[in-house]
């Protein structure tokens, strides 16, 4: 006999602020739950009653590169004209028609993430995207069909290995072989009510590896000696890019501007010996686009330990537009 619950493929869709659907790889977190009040037993039955429901942190998994309405959710998150949206996920079957939605309201933006990079690795690269709804709303689909985006062929999914990331003055830096996700945090203020509600963007710090033989060159060894003895006056500009399979062509890029070593760690990797550095940016926006954040940029502001004494640096706070 069959088993009945026996489930079709699904596919999930994406859409925010009532734009254009887009394809969403997976997301966790979609849980409801909720606060109980006991009231006082009654012939020995404890009488429950929900007092309120929370709503979990929803992450969002995105195909990369990213459709164009998810690129612009990006920006308005990293120039800080996007604290919140509202968004539906919509589950499809194998025809693409709506089954069920899922809407999430007056999602606040905690975090988004573009995809970590590894010379070594045959795996996609995604990017993500953390939000805190105020409600949770499941509603059954009414089966119309829920139009994607469709590919061409000409672009294929991006390869977490393709990828370069040009920093001033460095020559080789084409040899770093990871690159942690760049990640931007906004923070809002707690007065909700406000027009402007956005307190300050942290843009977090990113480690990135290579072998410890090519940073025997001048390049990396006056950058490094810079770190230790004189705690870098100046900083650097980078560009990390996302190329096709070919290398010849950018996906997507992101300008960093005044990189600063705040950690180096020497370490073997399958015997082989390694350098990892932290680097912590003022702020990063997609190239092209030259506007700074709104409000406030902040630095990630990590604990140094050092020889066993832990230092804790000023705060780096910036002002880039007021």
């Amino acid at each position: 006999m069959a088993d009945s619950r026996t489930q079709q493929p699904s596919s999930y869709a994406l859409q925010y602020n009532n734009g254009t659907p887009i394809r969403l790889k997976d997301f966790s977190g979609l849980l409801t739950s909720s606060q109980i009040l006991v009231n006082d037993t009654e012939n020995f039955i404890k009488r429950n009653r929900i007092l309120s429901l929370e709503y979990n942190e929803v992450v969002l998994t995105l195909p990369f590169p990213l459709a164009e309405p998810a690129k612009k959710l990006f920006e308005g998150a990293m120039n800080g004209t996007l604290t919140s949206v509202f968004t539906t996920i919509s589950r499809l079957d194998q025809q693409s028609n709506q089954i069920q939605s899922y809407e999430l309201g007056n999602c606040e933006i905690l975090e988004i993430a573009f995809p970590t990079l590894n010379a070594s690795s045959k795996d996609a690269g995604f990017a993500s995207i953390r939000l805190k709804p105020e409600h949770i709303d499941l509603t059954l689909g009414n089966n119309s069909r829920v139009t994607l985006p469709t590919n061409t062929g000409k672009i294929k999914a991006f390869v977490s290995s393709n990828y370069e990331f040009e920093i001033d003055t460095i020559s080789n830096s084409n040899k770093i072989s990871k690159v942690s996700p760049v990640t931007i945090i906004p923070h809002l203020n707690s007065n909700r009510d406000l027009k402007n509600n956005l307190d300050f963007i942290e843009f977090k710090s990113i480690e990135i590896t290579l072998s410890e033989s090519e940073i025997n060159n001048a390049d990396w060894q006056s950058w490094l000696n810079d770190f230790v003895k004189n705690q870098q006056k100046e900083g650097r500009n980078g560009v990390l890019k996302y190329l096709t399979a070919d290398f010849k062509t950018s996906l997507l890029e992101i300008s960093v501007f005044n990189l600063f070593i705040i950690s180096t760690l020497f370490h073997n990797d399958s015997q082989l010996a390694k350098i990892t550095i932290e680097l912590m940016f003022d702020f990063a926006t997609i190239t092209g686009k030259t506007t700074t954040p709104e409000g406030n940029a902040i630095r990630s502001n990590p604990e140094i330990k050092l020889s066993g004494l832990e230092i804790i640096p000023p705060d780096l706070e910036i002002t880039t537009k007021k």
